[in-house]
């Protein structure tokens, strides 16, 4: 259209309104001229709906004067440029639904993207909208957005080389409610990046990073800013400046909720859809091209239905959530005051008065919801004063109808809502539907006083009543597609014009209607094709290409350790929480939950008391040790004082068990005794100790106490005990979790923490243990193990019953216990070192975090660990292991408890560990492995048989059951055998074995030379040292010598079974060898004297080589110290000796220390030609000759990441290497001979 029709258009878009002047209400406050001026620009009229007389009317001479005025006002350019939008997509024949976009709100902005500042008002969402370039920004950049932020904000970050989105949280920031939206919206976008551009998400390409956050606002930090920009949302008033805060990053943040109306405040963040639902129509969308239910379903009504004939009533339902009264900074609760308002609301609307005043005078404290339900007692107060009035009674229809469905407050709450209820009061109403809804001409859209949902939105937009949108401060996405006073009339934050608009719309039929028709057609556009798909290009694709064309990628040396810059700026504290691929929404992997950060709960006091709770033999005593040196990391960050810990607090036993050493009252030392008067909850005596144990010095208090149940044996002979009672070994698990006397064993739970919680801050770290190793630790207890296990079950159950009535502290509402398992800790339970060591440091971290402990790491806290090597099946034997299963089946969903908040690996614990339930599955299922005997010759027989003693049984396939036996020479007839497959095992030039006599003696056997170190002897049907030039010879690795593994595993008993990584041990590297076996020995000794390395090193070289390192005749390093060295050391260096493979190559990979070989001239030349073939692409470290050993080992050191990686790899690799290696051995002997 141009000129002329343009001013046609602006003339019959005021006009009608000045023609209907005669019609409004005396009740609104604003004569038309000033509503025009003042609302212009909101104000649009489908000429095409007009009557010819309302045509004529329209080209009077007061409307050409006042549009004069209003374009004047506007300056040429707001006002005139929303009619050139309108006049594009409503206006004539023509008419066709469109929406004002922020594109074409800004379509005039130039090409280039200038820097934002104060006086700008556009917004990312802006250039996105306008089809412009956002400002670019870079990991930095993304991270800092962390800064602006106090919770419910993230960094995604797509990692090429595991080729998975990794969602990383700041532990800055404590773990907000709405991190479970936050989580949802991190699974979507990684599925829609995934989806969407393929092309830049894959291995071949580059990281990326962006922030994203979620909620019902953004919850950045409530600064000066913020409030006034709530407040003058609440107030209608504009508020364009950016906060000073925005610019603390130039990243973009993509918000999946509601954003601030005003965006221009924080002009880099994005509103996106919501999570869950709506944001999976889009996913819906990209998979099938469908539109989803929530929008096919909407609800239009009886489109057949008149104007006149729906209710004119303001119509709401909802609900009444006490968590929008915390959402505006500063905002009052919803129920502040209005109890006593109640009160009095009450018996005066029984005496027939008007709502008090005092009521209305609270109005302003009130949340909008609330306001309604007040403007709904007016209006049915009023429609009763009228229907008094009538002589033929017949009443009105009141204005309002807002009221709740439900209610969410506590008991005490329900009462008064009750009475008012009964006296007709209409704060509670009856449900209805949407069908329902569809007949009243009116809706309102209450959300909380920071915005409506979407649902909202598009239901009550589709149903032919009219719209009544509440403005306030924030906005969602869908906001920008309806345009006030076309699709919707706005009303004010606190209600107070509500009633005068609704008193216009009644009085201008025509408009209201048709703003109704236009919301009703917005809503079925959307929830069409065309539209749906023009959402999802705005809001979606639009905005996420946007994005990732702004991400400025690491440079190529830095895009493999991304972590590693953002832990230059941010140390440690960027957590990652999740990994999706983004291939589907549920393809993803929590990492850590909100334990591994801060609480938002309120500390109480300075007194903790930690009760390690669990049965008898669940590892109390090894994981006491664990918390005492966490326990004494603390420092209190606001006194800066170190915790007092008490590990056996006299007090705290006194009041619990009735274990005395003195008396609290006399304050005299005795003999400890057993009192168990006075009773645990005895008022008194708390006080004694809780202030014996909890001074008030200024310092935070800690007792820890870890008495398990039941607690003592029937015999026990300290004074102090309680007696086991000796009626349960008669007793079933039932009743013994009945007996009175067990419940109280060694304490009742329920009592002491009634009695204490109210003094101290009560914690219950619950242990579970493995079932079998619980009972078999205390197996002849009771009179033997199932007795004891039946006794040990009834506890389990004393123990979940209070356990699970008691979730969360009735003080604070926080977690009150959790579960620690055995089993997580457990290095046998891993296959590496750092995987111990990453599950140790969440455990750890866990624990803490629970306890609210500001120190969350404790590299030490194992240091007095030690690790049981017991296997419960040999201990309790297969009849109680069977016995033990029908306990344990019995206790199923009753033992571990469990809660819906432990979400770490480490807490998903059963009563049975991998090996145990193997072994009970043996035990139903016999193994059907085949009996071979190995016979062994010769002084060095056992030598020969180390690796059925160190490796086989571990890497075997169990189709092999080895029977070992050790011959001091071969003069045995076929008699002597065993029955079955055989293998007959010769040491090189043997001379009491010769081939031809062993052949002879054990001719059903197959063949194995072993200490063949130059490969002289191709006869035998299987070798320990391998050749190319025999590979029709079955090969089976050395692995480490027995008396080196004996001591490895001594060693790993004693220290808790933990392999130090790579890059944190003690020495760089260890020479430990003698010159004498191999010229390059020599050659490698004289390297490391002339050398003079900085590198910290255990260097022991010797001349003659000894065949016994642990007599004391020899100057050799004993076994246990040589594999001591080795635990200790980064590396190993492994020179060849009379062959190139040696027991050294094993034992340093088992201890975790990586190999460091030489292929020098003298291996290329050896006689076992390529002996070392199957290390070559291993991870252990090879060089041309020993010259470069050094320079490569400190090389190595400087990244230990990578050296920490190379240690795992290595791991894996040999596991594998020996598994196969193992496997083709059996296949081997269960082979035809």
């Amino acid at each position: 259209m141009q000129g002329p029709r343009r001013t046609a258009l602006i003339i019959l878009s005021l006009c009608l309104i000045i023609v209907l002047d005669s019609l409004l209400s005396p009740n609104f406050q604003t004569s038309v001229h000033d509503f025009v001026k003042e609302n212009g620009n909101n104000i649009f009229v489908d000429d095409a709906s007009l009557t010819d007389d309302e045509r004529t009317v329209l080209l009077g001479s007061e409307i050409e004067s006042l549009i004069k005025e209003l374009e004047q006002e506007a300056n040429n350019n707001n006002l005139r440029n929303r009619l050139e939008i309108m006049e594009e997509g409503f206006g004539g024949d023509d008419y066709e639904l469109n929406y004002l976009t922020a594109q074409q709100r800004y379509a005039s902005a130039g090409d280039e993207t200038p820097p934002l500042n104060n006086d700008d008002k556009r917004t990312y969402h802006n250039l996105i909208d306008s089809k412009m370039p956002l400002p670019p920004y870079d990991l930095k950049g993304a991270v800092d957005s962390t800064i602006i932020y106090n919770g419910a904000l993230a960094i995604l970050v797509y990692d090429p080389a595991n080729d998975k989105f990794i969602l990383s949280h700041s532990r800055r920031h404590p773990w907000h409610a709405e991190n479970g939206e936050l989580l949802k919206a991190f699974k979507s976008v990684s599925y829609l990046l995934r989806h969407l551009f393929p092309d830049r998400f894959n291995v071949h390409n580059k990281e990326f990073a962006m922030p994203i956050s979620a909620g019902i606002f953004p919850h950045v930090k409530h600064t000066d800013c913020v409030k006034q920009a709530f407040q003058a949302g609440l107030e209608q008033q504009q508020q364009q400046h950016p906060c000073v805060e925005s610019h603390f990053t130039s990243s973009p943040i993509l918000h999946f909720g509601n954003v601030f109306s005003y965006e221009s405040i924080y002009p880099n963040i994005v509103p996106m859809p919501k999570s869950g639902d709506h944001i999976g129509c889009f996913q819906q969308w990209i998979e099938s091209q469908t539109i989803c239910d929530e929008l096919q379903h909407l609800v239009y009504g009886d489109e057949g239905l008149n104007w006149d004939e729906l209710s004119p009533e303001v119509f709401w339902r909802g609900e009444d959530f006490g968590y929008m009264a915390n959402v505006p900074p500063g905002q009052k609760q919803t129920a502040s005051g209005l109890r006593s308002r109640l009160n009095k609301v009450i018996p005066m609307w029984e005496k027939d008065k008007d709502v008090p005043l005092a009521f209305q005078e609270e109005y302003s404290t009130l949340l909008s919801r609330w306001r309604g339900v007040l403007l709904t007692l007016e209006s049915f107060a009023d429609r009763k004063r009228k229907w008094r009035k009538e002589t033929k009674g017949t009443g009105t229809i009141p204005w309002c109808n807002i009221r709740f469905n439900r209610y969410e407050q506590e008991a005490g709450y329900y009462k008064q809502w009750e009475q008012l209820k009964k006296i007709g009061m209409p704060v509670i109403g009856d449900r209805v539907d949407q069908e329902g809804l569809s007949k009243y001409r009116y809706h309102i859209d209450l959300g909380s006083d920071v915005g409506s949902s979407w649902e909202l939105n598009l239901q009550q937009l589709a149903k032919p009543g009219l719209l009544f949108h509440h403005v306030s401060p924030t906005k969602d996405y869908l906001r920008d597609y309806m345009e006030p006073w076309v699709h919707y009339i706005p009303v004010a934050p606190q209600l107070n014009d509500l009633k005068a608009k609704f008193d216009w719309a009644e009085s201008h039929p025509v408009e209201a209607k048709m703003i109704a028709d236009r919301g009703t057609d917005l809503a079925k556009y959307l929830a069409s094709s065309d539209g749906f798909e023009r959402m999802f290009q705005d809001d979606i694709v639009e905005p996420l290409r946007k994005v990732i064309e702004a991400y400025q990628p690491l440079s190529k040396e830095g895009q493999q350790n991304w972590r590693k810059e953002i832990n230059k700026v941010y140390a440690d504290s960027i957590l990652p929480v999740m990994k999706c691929s983004g291939r589907r929404t549920d393809d993803c992997e929590q990492v850590v939950g909100e334990k591994a950060f801060p609480s938002t709960k309120l500390k109480r006091e300075n007194c903790q008391i930690i009760y390690i709770i669990g049965v008898e033999g669940s590892s109390h005593h090894g994981l006491l040790p664990i918390i005492e040196s966490l326990a004494k990391k603390q420092i209190d960050p606001d006194t800066g004082l170190g915790y007092d810990i008490d590990m056996v607090s006299e007090d705290l036993k006194s009041g619990l068990f009735g274990w005395y050493s003195y008396s609290l009252r006399m304050g005299k030392h005795s003999k400890w005794r057993f009192d168990r008067d006075p009773g645990v909850h005895d008022p008194a005596l708390v006080q004694s100790v809780i202030s014996s144990m909890c001074p008030n010095d200024g310092k935070r208090h800690v007792a820890i106490e870890w008495a398990s149940f039941p607690s003592g044996y029937a015999d026990d002979k300290r004074s102090y005990r309680v007696k086991r009672q000796k009626d349960w070994l008669q007793m079933t698990p039932e009743e013994i979790a009945n007996d009175a006397l067990a419940s109280v064993h060694p304490v009742d739970l329920n009592a002491f923490y009634d009695a204490y919680a109210p003094h101290a801050e009560i914690k219950f770290v619950v242990l579970n243990r493995d079932y079998t190793e619980t009972i078999a630790s205390h197996k002849d207890w009771d009179t033997g193990p199932t007795t004891h296990s039946r006794i040990i079950s009834g506890f389990m159950i004393i123990l979940s019953r209070f356990l699970t009535s008691h979730l969360v502290d009735s003080i604070t509402g926080t977690k009150l216990w959790s579960l620690f398992c055995l089993e997580s800790i457990f290095a046998k339970n891993y296959q590496s070192a750092s995987e111990v060591n990453e599950a140790r440091r969440r455990v750890i971290f866990e624990l803490a975090f629970f306890l609210d402990w500001p120190i969350k790491e404790c590299p030490d806290c194992f240091s007095h660990w030690h690790e049981s090597t017991k296997v419960p099946a040999q201990l309790l034997g297969p009849d109680n292991m069977k016995i033990l299963y029908e306990h344990m089946s019995a206790l199923d969903g009753i033992w571990p408890p469990k809660r819906s908040d432990d979400i770490l690996p480490e807490q998903q614990c059963g009563l049975l560990t991998k090996s145990t339930t193997q072994a009970l599955d043996d035990l139903e299922h016999p193994s059907s492995a085949t009996p071979v005997t190995i016979y062994s010759f010769g002084k060095h027989g056992k030598k020969a048989q180390s690796i059925f003693h160190t490796a086989v049984h571990r890497f075997g396939t169990g189709r092999v059951d080895y029977i070992l036996e050790e011959k001091s020479d071969c003069e045995y007839t076929i008699a002597n055998q065993q029955d079955g497959p055989c293998l007959a095992i010769n040491y090189f030039a043997n001379p009491k074995c010769f081939y031809g006599d062993m052949i002879r003696q054990y001719p059903t056997c197959k063949t194995m030379l072993t200490n063949d170190e130059n490969c002289d002897d191709n006869r035998y049907d299987a070798r320990g040292y391998y050749s190319s030039k025999m590979i029709d010879t079955t090969y089976l690795p050395l692995g480490p010598r027995k008396d080196s593994w004996d001591a490895y595993q001594m060693l790993m008993n004693q220290n808790g079974s933990v392999i130090a990584a790579s890059s944190q041990r003690k020495y760089a590297f260890n020479a430990i060898f003698t010159k004498s076996t191999h010229a390059g020995r020599s050659i490698l000794a004289d390297v490391l004297q002339m050398d003079g390395n900085s590198l910290s090193s255990f260097e022991q070289i010797t001349d003659t080589w000894q065949p016994d390192p642990n007599k004391n005749s020899n100057d050799l390093l004993d076994s246990k110290s040589y594999m001591k060295v080795l635990l200790e050391s980064t590396f190993t260096l492994a020179p060849a000796g009379h062959n190139p493979e040696c027991f050294r190559l094993y034992e340093a990979v088992e201890a975790g220390s990586i190999p460091v070989i030489s292929l020098d001239k003298d291996y290329k030349q050896h006689k076992c030609k390529d002996s070392l073939s199957h290390w070559l692409d291993s991870p252990i470290v090879i060089v041309e000759s020993w010259n470069e050993a050094i320079p490569t080992m400190q090389k190595l050191l400087e990244e230990p990441e990578a050296l920490d990686k190379r240690q795992a790899d290595l791991h894996v690799w040999y596991n594998q290497y020996m598994s196969s290696a193992v496997h083709d051995f059996e296949s081997f002997l269960l082979s035809e001979k």
